[in-house]
């Protein structure tokens, strides 16, 4: 499933800065917006796991201020959980890299309404989930917030995630 996504080629005002929603939405009205580089992680373990993740990247692509750029493969991996905890079906991940002239915490906002309409639900930590979108790196940012750290902070752990990164920067040389 993995490829390229076409995608429209903005202008850069020069140095970016955070701008008002209603200045946001004129550049990009205009085209003229210099757009942040991120690469988000999709899973999924319940229900109809390749749905799930099909309406995410539908709704990702629907927002005016996120550009789909490249899409991972999707692949099975076990869940991690924690010693003792009970098992869980296989999760359905997969990585996409965008571009976004939303910030860090509205990318993160507008990841969380996604999740939800999708019917993801409160529930305690390291639970079965419908969907789990998580902003992996954005920009070159480094993030440590009480509600976003970038990059994620278990990138390292994943050894998945690491592989579809690679995939999608074509960069196989790299062990692990």
């Amino acid at each position: 499933m993995g490829g390229e996504i076409s995608h429209q080629v903005t202008k850069s005002p020069g140095p970016q800065t955070r701008k008002s929603p209603v200045a946001r939405k004129k550049l990009l009205e205009t085209g003229d917006w210099k757009l942040e580089i991120c690469f988000l992680g999709l899973g999924s373990n319940l229900g109809k796991r390749e749905k799930n993740i099909e309406l995410a990247l539908q709704y990702l692509g629907e927002n005016k201020q996120i550009k789909l750029e490249k899409i991972s493969s999707i692949i099975e991996t076990a869940p991690i959980l924690p010693q003792g905890a009970k098992p869980q079906r296989k999760f359905l991940n997969a990585v996409v890299k965008i571009k976004t002239s939303l910030s860090a915490q509205d990318l993160l906002a507008t990841l969380k309404q996604i999740e939800r309409r999708i019917g993801r639900r409160p529930a305690p930590r390291f639970s079965p989930r419908v969907i789990d979108l998580d902003i992996l790196l954005y920009g070159n940012e480094k993030i440590d917030e009480e509600n976003l750290k970038i990059p994620h902070p278990q990138i390292q752990e994943r050894k998945f995630v690491k592989k579809l990164l690679r995939e999608i920067l074509n960069i196989h040389n790299i062990k692990n």
